[in-house]
């Protein structure tokens, strides 16, 4: 007997529970696939909420401790009102460190604990040269600002004001590093055509005159150029980055990097594998 011909031998009743159960299977899997996907939204949520209070310690600990930079080099260039406000940002700065501490113990990772383990060392040393005396502004300088690495990734768009206020090369980061997407340059094409061209646009534009076609062209040259410089590849090949990295290799990148900024504050200690 063929299906159709069992269909119709069936009750109205075993139709309607056939479709049922049809019903409930095509709903189950979009069903399955939404509540896997908000399972995973929640995961991610959760990471996201114990990740807070470890990542405010990080940055509470790197901008004390950059004000402490501030606050030395006045104490040690003989700036005697600004004593006791560094004696109170020291304060701050080791109780950031011991929570960090704290936190870094919690982790279980030994290749942490060592770099932890360095980094609040030096801190410990720089600041006692400091109380005693016995550093030079530019010393402080430099041992402050190699407590903290400086990597630079650039994923979108990165130039003019926008470009140093990231690290860029003028403060002499550790590593600068790009995805292909990422546009790097003096300014974007829009904001070069102003600033090349503005004077003469607003001369036309206040006298409701047209814009000549020579100076449309020289506009549109401009910005095509600017727009052609913010190539990620051109950035490179001019040593604005040290290298464009594939997205997929971003976190291995970023972690030699950091492993090799940490370990070049003691070079003597610096892994030869790091050199390859």
């Amino acid at each position: 007997m063929s299906l159709q011909r069992r269909l119709e031998h069936l009750l109205l009743w075993h139709k309607f529970a056939i479709l049922s159960v049809v019903g409930v299977i095509v709903a189950a899997i979009p069903a399955s696939l939404y509540l896997q996907e908000t399972g995973k939204a929640l995961d991610a949520l959760e990471l996201e909420a114990q990740a807070r209070t470890p990542v405010a310690t990080i940055l509470d600990t790197i901008q004390t401790t950059q004000q402490h930079r501030g606050l030395a080099a006045l104490v040690i260039g003989g700036v005697a009102e600004a004593v006791p406000k560094r004696e109170k940002k020291q304060v701050e700065v080791d109780a950031n460190y011991a929570a960090m501490s704290a936190i870094v113990a919690g982790l279980h990772a030994p290749r942490i604990d060592q770099a932890w383990a360095d980094a609040k060392r030096d801190w410990e040393a720089l600041r006692g040269r400091v109380v005693a005396g016995t550093i030079t502004v530019p010393q402080s300088y430099e041992g402050h600002t190699a407590l903290v690495p400086k990597l630079v990734l650039t994923v979108n768009h990165a130039s003019g004001a926008g470009y140093y206020a990231m690290a860029g090369q003028g403060f002499d980061p550790n590593f600068t590093f790009a995805w292909p997407t990422a546009r790097i340059g003096v300014m974007d094409g829009d904001a070069a055509v102003q600033a090349v061209h503005g004077p003469e646009l607003e001369r036309y534009k206040s006298s409701s005159e047209p814009v000549p076609p020579e100076l449309e062209s020289r506009i549109g040259q401009t910005r095509e150029d600017y727009e052609r410089w913010l190539d990620a590849r051109f950035a490179a090949a001019r040593g604005h980055v040290d290298a464009i990295i594939d997205p997929l290799e971003t976190r291995r990148v970023l972690e030699f990097a950091l492993e090799a900024a940490t370990a070049g504050r003691h070079r003597e200690h610096l892994p030869v594998e790091l050199l390859r």
